[in-house]
């Protein structure tokens, strides 16, 4: 019923300025700010024309723009993440307060890694809404993780949806994922506690602004609620305090540890570049043999994907084993994480494990710069001559601000709320065709919008009525 209640992402594997997006293309439309239009993919709908794409068809009001179907590419990065991306879920979402403009005609196409065209995943439509109402078509596949892997580019193809006006405003299209990697466990067994490689810093350590909450479920070795040996940083053959514990005879298994990570400081999620499970007892049985299945769920998707199930069943009576998952490219395991799941299982041959700690090695992904002219300034537009320009727009507060135009170069800092405005200097009229500039950048961060064609000119602003 409006654009607040559209549950639209802004840390999908297509969001503007997420490092796994390498490039887009959008075909001629009536709302493009800036060249390719980024409303589609700009993480908000907010109902204004920056933030959403607007298609027509010929002979409508709006002849002129005959520009349906319309179609958006995006092109995912595969200079570091070289075997694609795992495609979970594809959302779109449609509409605007105005007009009948939310139905939906989608085909959908997907290219893999090594492969030069695209595949068709299907046609899709949804032409229920009404004036003024909103829509999404969201595609999944309800038996796996993923509808799609391997993936280096989707294609969005909007056909005429026929209704009063022929036309659709696309408020953003959202992509979940996750790269593919090239996945390498590591086994390891110990004969001595101190063996053991434990961190005491990583992301999911008792303490460390990262972890935002975690569950264990129920264990023999509970001496708080929930458990923290799994992530006390420490291991122990007497502090129970220090281990988590699980019997079968008390009906313990499956045992699960979930942590959640705290996305209010890296709301795109943490990059995991390794995941370590690390169990064992010196007492008299075998309770360090580890069946253990790893999930994650990334931000923007509500439920877990599973990494696999990985076993390590060489320790013995008095001994210890490590579990460890990596990339063998040495790059990260998985990107966007928000929270992780073990689920352990009983290990043949035992009826225990004792579960001395897990560590999970990575980083928060760094939030990209945000960069926003206010809605007047498009390509093709003429400025004021002989006076002084303002030219303003939003960023990420704290922002530089450089704005490039006819030999002149202003420069400003986005404030607090992230507005910021320069004034250029007055230009004499001209016919020439230029380019006005503006990037934000913070710490080696930068992200540039550029308007073009644009000329300097008289700007005269015109009211009365017809009658």
């Amino acid at each position: 019923s409006g654009t607040t209640t559209l549950p639209v992402s802004s840390a999908d594997l297509i969001n503007f300025g997420a490092p796994t997006l390498d490039s887009f293309t959008v075909t001629t439309n009536s709302s493009p700010d800036e060249t390719p239009d980024q409303g589609a993919i700009d993480g908000t709908a907010i109902g204004d024309f920056d933030s959403f794409t607007w298609f027509s068809a010929a002979g409508t009001p709006n002849t002129s723009l005959a520009v349906s179907p319309g179609v958006l590419t995006f092109n995912l990065d595969v200079s570091v993440n070289t075997l694609g991306y795992n495609i979970a879920q594809i959302d779109s979402f449609a509409g605007y307060g105005f007009r009948d403009q939310a139905d939906q005609i989608i085909t959908v196409e997907y290219s893999l890694v090594g492969d030069a065209g695209f595949n068709t995943l299907g046609t899709y439509s949804y032409i229920d809404p009404g004036s003024k109402e909103y829509s999404r078509v969201s595609l999944a596949d309800d038996t796996a993780d993923y509808m799609l892997t391997g993936v280096d580019a989707l294609r969005f193809t909007y056909a005429d949806p026929g209704n009063t006006n022929h036309e659709i405003v696309i408020q953003e299209i959202d992509v979940v994922g996750a790269a593919v990697v090239d996945l390498v466990q590591t086994n390891d067994t110990y004969t001595d506690i101190a063996q053991l490689p434990v961190s005491n810093t990583d992301l999911v350590n008792l303490g460390q602004v990262t972890l935002a909450s975690f569950d264990v479920s129920a264990n023999q070795g509970a001496n708080q609620t929930p458990d923290n040996g799994p992530v006390d940083g420490a291991t122990s053959d007497t502090d129970w305090e220090s281990f988590t514990w699980f019997l079968d005879s008390k009906g313990q298994f499956p045992a699960t540890v979930t942590l959640n990570l705290d996305v209010t400081a890296s709301p795109s999620g943490y990059d995991i570049s390794e995941i370590s499970s690390l169990a064992g007892f010196s007492g008299t049985a075998a309770q360090g043999k580890q069946v253990v299945m790893v999930e994650y769920s990334v931000v923007g998707d509500a439920g877990f994907a599973s990494l696999g199930t990985f076993t390590n069943l060489t320790a013995g009576v008095g001994e210890y084993s490590r579990i460890q998952l990596a990339n063998s490219t040495g790059g990260d395991l998985l990107t966007g994480v928000d929270a992780l799941k073990l689920t352990y299982a009983l290990p043949e041959g035992t009826d225990r494990m004792v579960l001395q700690e897990i560590d999970v090695v990575g980083s928060g992904e760094a939030i990209p710069v945000s960069l926003q002219l206010a809605s007047m300034f498009s390509n093709d537009m003429i400025l004021q001559c002989e006076k002084a320009v303002p030219v303003w727009g939003t960023s990420t507060s704290g922002a530089d601000i450089t704005v490039e135009f006819a030999g002149q170069t202003k420069t400003t800092t986005a404030a607090q709320d992230g507005t910021w405005r320069v004034d250029l200097d007055s230009v004499a009229a001209s016919f020439d065709s230029r380019m006005l500039t503006v990037s934000a950048q913070v710490d080696s961060d930068t992200t540039q919008v550029s308007c073009s064609n644009v000329l300097v000119g008289e700007v005269w602003l015109a009211s009365g009525q017809s009658n």
